[in-house]
């Protein structure tokens, strides 16, 4: 995950100039209207991602959505191997779990414990992981080492630092993947960007 090829979507014009850094950064444009977890008529959240609309241009405005998310998830598979099919689901490729386990979390001793999926078996990326305390911990400390571990490099440090200081101009209070705890200035826009209530109350 090194360039910001573009993810390739049908249907909605201005979906295919979609980057990896807009998607990490929450500023991709896809609409907040998703289909949760729960419903069962959307058994792959990967496919539905795709097919989900954009609220605004790329780049325009920070979207607090699972469809970010899992859009991410499409585009890791796509440039790891995968393909899309006819039907527009996803095939091949590395599943994106897997790569953080043996990547990160088993250079670190760790072991994730459960990680929400969908039906099909893909990772609900937004639902997030469940960790023991000392596995977070251990997470936790990595990142603060710059990405090392017991001396050795596991992350880019350069990278873990970019994605807290990244410039998102859509939304300054997010950088990649990571709320940046920064001052946002008059990135935010209500009634444009959608974000958690609880930190529209930390800006305001």
């Amino acid at each position: 995950m090194t360039d910001d090829a573009a993810i390739k979507a049908p249907q909605v014009e201005g979906k295919s100039k979609i980057t990896a850094r807009q998607l990490l950064s929450l500023s991709s444009g896809l609409s907040a209207d998703f289909p949760p977890r729960t419903d069962l008529t959307v058994p792959n959240t990967y496919r539905a991602s795709i097919f989900n609309l954009s609220a605004t241009a790329p780049g325009e405005a920070v979207i607090y959505s699972p469809s970010t998310f899992q859009a991410f998830g499409v585009y890791f598979e796509l440039k790891s191997g995968g393909r899309l099919t006819a039907d527009y689901s996803v095939t091949g490729g590395k599943a994106i779990l897997n790569y953080q386990q043996a990547r990160l979390f088993t250079s670190i001793g760790r072991q994730v414990g459960v990680w929400s999926s969908d039906a099909s078996g893909r990772a609900t990326l937004p639902q997030g992981a469940f960790l023991t305390s000392r596995e977070w911990l251990n997470f936790g400390q990595s990142l603060l080492q710059g990405g090392k571990w017991e001396g050795k490099t596991i992350l880019s440090e350069s990278r873990l630092r970019e994605c807290s200081t990244f410039n998102n101009a859509a939304f300054a209070g997010y950088g990649l993947a990571l709320w940046s705890n920064r001052p946002v200035g008059d990135t935010y826009t209500a009634g444009v960007d959608g974000l958690p209530t609880n930190a529209v109350n930390l800006i305001n």
